[in-house]
């Protein structure tokens, strides 16, 4: 069992120690019934003192991941499911709120569906928004100045995640040299909208 420690962090070291713990019996690295090491080899490892080990013991114990046996030392419960539930709901809260700080610190509306958000902040992969755009390109036989104008679309939502609204590409910098209605044909600006609806609705779904 490998705990790494950290004294930048803001978490207390015991609160650490029985975090990663949880972590390791909920994604099955750790099975029920499994010893855990003692307090005092965990402390000696660790180079931390045993008080702090056994209140991270005492919280694992209180919230049914691990049972002390007198004289046997400490060993993983058996799955509660009740448990485990709320400890992924409580990783969730604090990854959503991690989130939501990330996104105010980006001036992102909090009121927009989550996956924008994360989109926004993560990005998208310009190889991934050049593949959303492939069907297009192929299917048309486009100008140099038609695929100027996708190059400049398709950095735009790599940098930016995806587009607010396909009214968006009648705006600077897409207006310049042309604007979009003088190089596309109607059917072409359709098409054109569509992917750009597409990924946007990809990233509501957080695909």
């Amino acid at each position: 069992m490998e705990i790494i420690i950290s004294n930048s962090s803001d978490k207390p070291i015991y609160e650490q120690i029985a975090m990663q713990i949880k972590s390791l019996i909920m994604n099955g690295t750790l099975s029920a019934g499994e010893a855990l090491p003692s307090m005092r080899a965990l402390a000696k490892d660790l180079h931390i003192s045993v008080i702090t080990v056994q209140r991270a013991y005492e919280d694992l114990t209180r919230d049914g991941f691990i049972e002390t046996v007198s004289g046997k030392g400490s060993f993983v419960a058996s799955p509660n499911k009740e448990f485990i539930q709320e400890e992924q709901l409580r990783i969730a809260e604090e990854l959503l709120e991690k989130v939501a700080i990330i996104g105010r610190t980006h001036g992102i509306n909090q009121n927009q569906p989550f996956g924008l958000t994360v989109r926004h902040i993560a990005k998208l992969d310009k190889e991934a928004a050049e593949k959303a755009f492939a069907q297009f390109i192929n299917s048309n036989a486009l100008n140099t100045k038609q695929i100027e104008f996708i190059k400049t679309v398709i950095n735009y939502v790599s940098v930016n995640g995806y587009m607010e609204s396909p009214k968006r590409i009648l705006e600077a910098p897409f207006d310049k040299p042309y604007g979009v209605t003088q190089l596309f044909s109607q059917k072409e600006l359709t098409d054109v909208v569509k992917v750009i609806r597409d990924i946007r609705e990809r990233a509501e779904k957080y695909e």
